[in-house]
């Protein structure tokens, strides 16, 4: 360990006032951190590892080796080596490893041996999560032989009933809603239609392969969701719906799964997942499981057929997962879909047995891709509560119901999970804005403006798997109704926990995801109406899938109003909209920096920052992100941005301190960037920019650099163009400023920006070199060691 890093960690942990905080070096730090597509062996010496043991993984090509020597050594020369022989793509150990440095290296094996790959080293570390499991075989044996076992057993059937009738009330409504569906003869034709854009919706904005997948999904949720609704309702005693369930079942399994609902939707693309084929496997599977009794030996066998036929091409993905792992439909369920699919028939189709390993071994090896042990998500706010955290849950009951195995008990990020829902989606308040997500300005189901019942049900779960009582006090302060939930969930996870609660206010006012590099602050976290929010913003997973380049990125929510604007929207929910390739996903949509125009890399890991340092105490909390690896076209030596927050009363004050410093001793012009919904009151005589909401009010003032140009403009690099449902309706234009400094190869930003509701007056300030006096604290820049003192002020 070098002398930056041993500063940063025994000076990580002071609390005292006037604590000192270093950041690493950034010339130290690897071409990337987290890889997409393995280009090299992984784990290397710079990779965050999270769990002991790690998986191990290496470049292979389109037709990949039988088999691979893999070579794990405490000697760089392999003496004494272990050896295993993988045909997998990737390597697990069942067992962790010894604390200390390690050395490995892989090289196909067969059908005949060819040249090492490469070498590696990595560190095992004493405070490494420990996860042991057991062999993978005896895992897929302990898989029991009965029906149902998937989400619950037979046992707890009973429970099941007991719930049904606790719920009446909530449940009755849906019955009827169920038997409607289920009674309406049901046709993919309409989605077929669609798919061919014969309802003449903007191609531009949405292209046919994209309606392809969109209606996919449409016809596979209409098709499937009532009956698998109908399923639990008959399983917890209501036999009303079984035969309607059984008759829409068949037909799901008659589909052609090389037809419209087909995993070949995803086009060329080996890693993706459709969710529309893969939706059909789950709601097969959770039929044939739940009602697998009420079926004829030949029903049985029709299900199972459709169920294998889909299924193969997704394990055939899932085996190549290692070498393209960033793939969010893959993650958020389509993989958990087929291998419940795959439990659903394993005692009859022995096929299923080596997928049910495979399945194995790539839950346990890399999920979650999108987060570490700190619990947070990589793909966001909206996708975590839209996508990943029911399924999250579901990944937990499915694997300890069917394999005896408790993920929740190896890997910290189950545990941690529900701190992520609560400081990026608090109660009562908007969604923290990283990643794609609208605002207020596009009304979707994924876009809530405060958590609804999908948001209690999931806390409520969290509590109860993880003995969680902030979840619990959470789910107490959401409502009961809401969107994103099914029948199977009301009757599983809305019952009362016996948790006890504990209250939000007792939780830090600020927590750091460092697995993701982001922070959250509160200034009164179950309040929305006072609350004033910063997220910050510096991921080592880059600019990729569903995040953006906006590394060393911040915005504003203040009294459950944006305020300093994450910008643009995503409103085609289509990766390829103009607007959001153009403009949403750039660096210039972001309260980041420009460097002689141009922004960070996006598309894939090259782009990534790090959150190098933070540290949260009563009256202030200090973050720091370092983000110079993330300019592939205007390349940096530095991009630190400091910023400290001073916990007020009346205005919340944040200090912005940015050092930039140009690759190569280059002379380059750097933007300071700065969004919101209103026009701002620029005064560039005093550098001080002020701006209004609704609810909230912020002043920017500007202490270094000396000279600087400002210009603002409401206009977007491609229209917004909400589109939904075939509708398309513009959407408003937000501001945009940048505040540009001369050409210089290095240069220091000190900006102190001062939120408040409407009229009230915000503290006066006196600039010190590098760092300013406010609010009774002083905040400077030691510039030699690249510390921020922050001192009360006598």
């Amino acid at each position: 360990m070098n002398l930056a890093s041993m500063l940063v960690r025994i000076l990580g942990g002071l609390v005292a006032v006037g604590a000192l905080a270093l950041v690493a070096s950034a010339q130290e730090q690897p071409e990337f951190l987290v890889q997409n597509r393995t280009v090299r062996l992984d784990p290397f010496r710079d990779s965050r590892l999270q769990l002991n043991p790690p998986t191990f993984r290496w470049p292979a090509r389109k037709e990949p080796a039988a088999a691979y020597r893999l070579e794990l050594s405490r000697d760089p020369n392999f003496t004494n080596a272990r050896i295993e022989i993988v045909r997998d793509l990737w390597f697990r150990p069942l067992a962790p490893l010894a604390a200390g440095t390690w050395y490995w290296r892989c090289r196909p094996e067969e059908p005949q041996p060819g040249a090492w790959l490469g070498s590696e080293s990595f560190e095992i570390t004493p405070d490494l999560a420990a996860w042991p499991v057991p062999a993978w075989g005896e895992l897929v044996a302990r898989v029991p032989r009965s029906h149902p076992h998937i989400y619950v057993r037979g046992d707890e059937l009973p429970v099941l009933r007991a719930n049904a009738e606790k719920f009446r009330a909530r449940l009755e409504p849906k019955k009827t809603e169920i038997a409607r569906a289920l009674a309406e003869p049901f046709s993919l034709e309409p989605y077929v239609a669609r798919a061919k854009n014969q309802l003449g919706v903007d191609v531009a904005l949405v292209t046919g392969p994209r309606l392809a997948i969109i209606e996919s999904k449409a016809a596979a949720l209409a098709a499937g969701t009532p009956a698998v609704d109908g399923a639990w309702l008959v399983a917890a005693g209501d036999r009303t719906l079984l035969d309607a369930v059984k008759r829409r079942a068949l037909l799901i399994a008659g589909f052609d799964p090389d037809g419209f609902i087909t995993e070949r939707t995803s086009g060329g693309d080996s890693a993706n997942v459709d969710f529309g084929n893969s939706y059909l496997v789950h709601q097969l599977g959770v039929i044939y499981d739940l009602l697998y009794a009420e079926f004829t030996p030949e029903e049985r066998r029709q299900i199972r057929a459709a169920i294998v036929a889909r299924a193969r091409p997704v394990f055939g993905k899932m085996a190549r997962c290692s070498q393209e792992l960033m793939r969010a439909h893959a993650w958020q369920h389509g993989f958990l879909d087929v291998i419940v699919g795959a439990l659903a028939i394993a005692d009859e189709e022995p096929a299923v047995a080596p997928w049910l390993e495979l399945g194995l071994k790539a839950f346990v090896g890399f999920y979650p891709w999108f987060g570490g042990n700190d619990g947070g998500s990589q793909e966001g706010t909206r996708y975590f509560h839209g996508q990943e955290v029911v399924a999250s849950l579901e990944t937990v009951e499915v694997f300890r119901n069917a394999f005896g195995l408790r993920l929740e008990e190896g890997n910290p990020w189950f545990r941690n999970s529900p701190y992520f829902l609560i400081y990026a989606f608090p109660p009562g308040g908007a969604l923290a804005r990283l990643g794609d997500s609208n605002g207020v300005q596009v009304r979707d189901h994924d876009d809530l403006q405060a958590p609804d019942g999908k948001s209690r049900i999931v806390a409520l779960r969290m509590a109860q798997l993880y003995d969680n009582g902030y979840a619990a006090a959470y789910a107490a302060l959401a409502p009961e109704e809401g969107y994103g939930f099914g029948v199977a969930e009301i009757l599983r996870w809305s019952g009362p926990t016996k948790v006890q609660p504990v209250p939000l206010t007792t939780l830090p006012a600020a927590r750091a995801f460092r697995d993701i590099g982001a922070v959250y602050t509160h200034s009164a976290l179950t309040q929305p109406a006072e609350n004033v929010r910063l997220v910050f913003h510096s991921s080592p997973y880059g600019g990729h899938g569903h995040s953006h380049a906006d590394q060393n990125s911040f915005h504003v929510i203040a009294y459950s109003e944006d305020l300093l604007l994450d910008s643009g929207y995503y409103p085609a929910f289509n990766n390829a909209d103009p607007h959001r390739l153009k403009w949403s996903v750039q660096t210039k949509a972001h309260n980041s920096i420009l460097v002689d125009g141009t922004g960070q890399s996006w598309g894939d890991t090259r782009g990534y920052g790090r959150l190098g340092h933070f540290e949260s105490h009563d009256d202030w909390v200090y973050m720091v992100g370092s983000a110079e690896h993330a300019y592939v076209d205007a390349p940096l030596d530095r991009f630190d941005r400091h910023v400290v927050w001073l916990r007020g009363d009346a205005v919340q004050t944040y200090v912005i301190v940015d050092e930039l410093a140009a690759a190569g001793a280059v002379a380059r012009r750097f933007d300071w960037l700065l969004h919101t919904a209103n026009k701002m009151d620029v005064d560039e005589p005093a550098r001080r920019i002020r701006l209004h909401g609704e609810k909230s009010q912020a002043t920017v003032s500007f202490l270094e650099p000396a000279a600087l140009a400002f210009h603002q403009d409401d206009q977007f690099d491609a229209p917004a163009l909400g589109w939904r449902d075939g509708v398309v309706t513009p959407l408003p234009n937000q501001w945009h400023l940048k505040a540009t400094t001369l050409p210089a190869t290095q240069v220091r930003f000190v900006a102190v920006v001062q939120v408040s509701k409407p009229g009230v007056a915000v503290p006066s300030f006196r600039a010190i070199g590098g760092g300013v006096e406010v609010a009774g604290w002083r905040v400077q820049l030691q510039p030699v060691e690249h510390l921020l003192r922050v001192e009360k002020l006598p």
